[in-house]
């Protein structure tokens, strides 16, 4: 397996919501690791599953205010009646923000999106947010001291593999230091022989 980002267990999905409830404001943070679909869709260059909800919601959104133009404008004042027309604007213009006409429009309700959708290592030693160029490196070879195979990580946590890898680590200082010490043993006593 080639060590690069998207073969690591902490190249992660990040995705941050804030929501607001009443006058406290919460963040609601998720972090997954990557399904193997997804991994092989970059592998592709192919990312749009990063930020495909608020994608959908800024669809919603076009949809909605062309609607709400096509309202002042007069569009549907045949369909609707004058009158009525400028009680829908009036509503909208007092529930500003908070999408009011999507029942009179035949609307589905405005999608759920996080604020913040994007690729991040665990250790965050990279931050991309959606950047072709910075996600299409995301597959070469690449040197970090926090690589942890994702086909090693089955049901542990990020905790969970994190702890394992120090202690591949430490067990790899551990031999290459052993290892020394027996060969500058070896050398001191070639070396006092001669």
């Amino acid at each position: 397996m080639k060590k690069c980002c998207l073969n690591c267990a902490f190249c992660v999905h990040y995705k941050k919501k804030t929501i607001q409830n009443g006058l406290q404001l919460y963040n609601q943070d998720t972090a997954t690791i990557l399904s193997s679909e997804e991994r092989i869709l970059a592998f592709t260059d192919n990312f749009e599953f990063i930020g495909r909800e608020i994608k959908s919601q800024k669809l919603w959104e076009n949809e909605y205010y062309q609607k709400l133009d096509n309202l002042k404008k007069g569009v549907y004042n045949h369909i609707i009646g004058g009158p009525t027309v400028l009680d829908l604007l009036e509503k909208e213009e007092h529930y500003r923000g908070h999408f009011p006409l999507t029942s009179e429009f035949g609307m589905s309700p405005r999608p759920s999106a996080p604020d913040v959708d994007y690729l991040a290592c665990w250790h965050d030693l990279w931050n991309s947010q959606n950047k072709e160029i910075e996600l299409c490196s995301l597959k070469k070879k690449s040197k970090c001291l926090f690589f942890y195979p994702y086909t090693r990580k089955g049901n542990k946590s990020f905790k969970g593999c994190e702890k394992e890898r120090e202690a591949l680590l430490d067990l790899k200082h551990f031999n290459i230091t052993n290892t020394l010490v027996i060969a500058g043993i070896i050398i001191s006593i070639i070396i006092s022989f001669w």
